[in-house]
């Protein structure tokens, strides 16, 4: 697989991307190998691209605020984001993670699951950045969840019906 890139959508950059069952990607991995591939995080904030600035050592990556009574506290993020003006198209790719995932029996036993496992539909689109402004989206795949059950059928596995308690279960423990 190697090393890719991450890149972020806010909620307005997400209403161009969106799965075929219209859930926006805000906030959603988009995983890709278009740029350097250096595990770089990338977030489009308001349709601008950013880049997320390499950690510098002895700098304070967060601020820890107090939360509540007993005495929780939060660790705040401060993660400088540079502005970028690259002109480029990016593929990027990622899982509906708003789509119920589709569970299905593996027919191995695995000592964590059991047989069962569950796959979401499949995402991936263009972004197309002018002096880093996101100009227009493309979508490349768009798998819907009757497309990712009749892929697993095709193999010879069983699907499990949304309703079925095994595949409530299943979805609740591991929060799929």
């Amino acid at each position: 697989m190697g090393m890719f890139d991450s890149v972020y959508l806010d909620a307005e950059a997400a209403k161009l991307v969106r799965c075929v069952h219209e859930h926006p990607q805000e906030m959603a991995e988009l995983q890709t190998k278009s740029l350097d591939s250096t595990g770089t995080h990338y977030y489009v904030v308001k349709v601008q691209l950013y880049r997320q600035a390499p950690w510098i050592p002895g700098r304070a990556i967060g601020v820890i605020e107090p939360y509540g009574p007993e005495g929780s506290f939060y660790l705040v993020d401060r993660t400088l984001l540079l502005k970028s003006d690259l002109t480029a198209t990016i593929r990027g790719y990622t899982h509906c993670h708003q789509c119920l995932a589709v569970v299905y029996d593996t027919g191995r036993e695995d000592m964590w699951t059991g047989s069962l496992d569950s796959r979401r539909p499949w995402l991936e689109w263009e972004l197309i950045f002018t002096y880093g402004v996101l100009q227009e989206t493309r979508p490349i795949k768009l798998e819907s969840r009757d497309e990712v059950k009749a892929g697993l059928e095709r193999r010879g596995l069983r699907v499990l019906d949304d309703q079925d308690p095994l595949a409530t279960r299943y979805r609740a423990q591991h929060r799929s």
